[in-house]
């Protein structure tokens, strides 16, 4: 396991673990949740043959806890992305380990592990591409078929475009034709130093007129236009007209200008409203907890924990993100955001106390 933190924790758990007698270096604080990412790139024949973890087993302990009914809602089948784009949200790691399909199998037909899914939805795509896993389409396929039977239930899935997938993302494409409603696709552009994969993308639509039909264009100022053949399939241009870096990898300044990006302020205002909530996550690594933080608190806004069964009673008291549905046994229950008012006074004192906050990396 990691032994260094990168993130610190948001006051709210500095404060609930010193009331249960515990010291905030009992635990492990990271920007982005990966154990032990790899200094290289690992080859996908090699983390496909020496890398792969059981799904069933690394989340087994979780089936049978009451606190965890109805928490999963977003989770990864590899733990990272290989590509490494110039700007990324996420700042993924490299990818150090993957689920084994036939274990993911195994895990989308339990009921036990439905149980733990969220009543709503459940994403695949949040540090890691689905792409990234020789089985991904299957593995989504697997995941519908298995909450075909929850009334108004929707996989989520979370995708990047890449030249050399595009026969991959076909068969995701054409997995939203077939599921309708039941799947959401979010094919995201990835922010380079040059348009190049932009244009492929946009030579891509124009070729696939069945998914995005006969007028796809391209606008004076980047925008994507086309007639959403798929009414569940959306695309993510973060390059285009108004494009979002908040933190993790990002542009130099002068190139963010070249490249017309609208660059905002890593430390914006609405991050203060939502410090301290929390949600959970999976990946090949374990169960994680997501908290939801500030630049003072990790240069990502993310600050992750493993969840294991000896820590899950007390890190379970943290209030749940009133964004999505709060689980029905989660101890800490639905958590409130801070109003505009309140977020702006927060930051100000906290760059009024002298402290730093971290910085997103500068390439």
């Amino acid at each position: 396991m990691a032994t260094i933190s990168t993130a610190t924790p948001p006051p709210n758990v500095v404060k609930l673990l010193k009331k249960h007698g515990f010291s905030p270096s009992d635990f492990l604080w990271l920007a982005v949740p990966s154990l032990n990412p790899p200094q290289k790139r690992l080859s996908r024949t090699d983390l496909v043959k020496f890398h792969k973890v059981d799904a069933v087993e690394i989340l087994s302990w979780t089936f049978d806890n009451p606190i965890l009914i109805h928490s999963s809602r977003t989770s990864d089948v590899v733990t990272g992305c290989d590509r490494q784009c110039h700007v990324c949200l996420a700042d993924s790691a490299l990818p150090s380990k993957i689920f084994s399909f036939e274990s993911l199998k195994r895990l989308w037909k339990l009921k036990e592990f439905v149980a733990t899914l969220d009543v709503q939805s459940h994403r695949v795509g949040s540090s890691a591409d689905v792409q990234d896993h020789p089985d991904g389409p299957k593995i989504i396929k697997h995941a519908l078929t298995s909450t075909r039977g929850l009334d108004g239930y929707q996989i989520k899935v979370f995708t990047n475009y890449r030249p050399a997938d595009e026969d991959t993302l076909d068969e995701l494409l054409n997995l939203a034709r077939t599921y309708g409603e039941k799947l959401h696709l979010t094919v995201s552009l990835p922010l380079n130093m040059s348009d190049v994969i932009f244009n492929r993308f946009t030579d891509y639509m124009k070729s696939r007129t069945d998914f995005f039909g006969i007028e796809t264009r391209v606008y004076p100022d980047g925008a994507i236009g086309y007639p959403y053949s798929l009414e569940n399939v959306s695309i993510m241009n973060v390059a285009h007209p108004d494009g979002l870096v908040t933190s993790g990898r990002i542009l130099s300044q002068s190139q963010l200008r070249q490249k017309h990006i609208i660059y905002r302020d890593p430390d914006m205002d609405n991050l203060y409203t939502q410090r301290g909530l929390v949600k959970t996550y999976f990946n090949p690594d374990g169960l994680w907890l997501m908290m939801y933080g500030t630049m003072f608190d990790s240069y990502t806004t993310r600050v992750f924990t493993p969840l294991t069964p000896d820590n899950i009673s007390i890190l379970s008291l943290l209030p749940w993100h009133p964004y999505f549905p709060t689980p029905p046994n989660w101890p800490g229950g639905k958590g409130v955001q801070l109003n505009g008012w309140e977020a702006k006074r927060l930051k100000a004192k906290l760059y009024m106390s002298g402290k730093t906050p971290f910085k997103a990396k500068i390439i």
